[in-house]
């Protein structure tokens, strides 16, 4: 477990008062959580009305797929477990409506104008590992 965090939480289940926070960022986390629903409610439970969420998770395609044994793709250095508990594609956005987000899908290389620009920031492939998710929790009244 990190030292370097002020914060630390299991995010199915935040001791934190319903409607605590006007945003929350996700980052990388989703796909090692064993109750992805279950999460993602927590962060709608403790965002305001029209409060946002950016959800960033490792897309690889269009479906999501649970994993039911390990997967051998990190790089040698790099030294965190091997495996992912699911593996995203792009229905992550209807995972998170199903929850009861708003739910914008951005694709990073929309943001640069040039492909000179995305080459530069090795956003030229036709692979979605870079997509966020902003989600917003609809107002209430």
């Amino acid at each position: 477990m990190r030292n370097d965090v002020s914060f630390k939480a299991d995010i199915q289940s935040l001791d934190v008062a319903d409607a605590s926070y006007g945003g929350v960022i996700c980052a990388h986390v989703l796909q090692d959580v064993p109750d992805e629903a279950k999460a993602t409610r927590e962060v709608l439970r403790v965002l305001q009305p029209g409060g946002w969420a950016l959800f960033s998770v490792p897309i690889r395609g269009a479906v999501t797929r649970e994993c039911d044994q390990p997967m051998s793709v990190r790089a040698a250095w790099d030294k965190r477990p091997d495996e992912f508990i699911r593996v995203y594609g792009l229905d992550f956005a209807g995972r998170l409506q199903s929850c009861g987000f708003e739910v914008e899908v951005i694709e990073a290389k929309s943001c640069l104008s040039t492909s000179d620009a995305l080459v530069k920031h090795g956003l030229a492939n036709q692979i979605f590992t870079n997509v966020l998710f902003f989600c917003k929790k609809p107002d209430q009244g």
